[in-house]
């Protein structure tokens, strides 16, 4: 009598391994579909709002930015992408600093508004 079992005539069938670099591939086709998604559900909107934007300019454009003020925090789809060299990425960190921006789109943005507020004649009226 053996203690080991004999082997039975049929194969049972394993799963196949998986590796770490396979799970982690997964995670990112995963995270690739979740991102495509988002972006499809506000290209749309973006697409709609950026079509009114692009015909109006002067003070249309001042009112419609005082009437969507409460939509600053809307996701963002992003049409602004920059490509920057070494001495440009210290003048925007240096700029940072002084202004106590926490990232180059809240500086730019807090830029973009100073310079609203402060024009208040349209070039569209010069």
């Amino acid at each position: 009598m053996s203690l080991l079992k004999k082997k039975s005539s049929l194969l049972e069938e394993r799963e196949p391994l998986t590796t770490k670099s396979a799970v982690i591939e997964e995670q990112r086709e995963q995270t690739r579909e979740y991102q495509k998604q988002q972006r499809a559900k506000y290209a749309d909107y973006w697409k709609a709002e950026k079509s009114v934007i692009d015909g109006i300019g002067g003070n249309e454009l001042n009112d419609y930015i005082v009437e969507h003020v409460a939509n600053m925090a809307d996701n963002r789809c992003g049409i602004h992408s920059m490509k920057i060299n070494p001495y440009e990425l210290a003048i925007i960190k240096k700029a940072m600093e002084i202004e106590g921006s926490r990232s180059s789109r809240e500086l730019f943005i807090n830029y973009c508004k100073s310079i609203v507020k402060g024009n208040t004649k349209s070039n569209d009226d010069k």
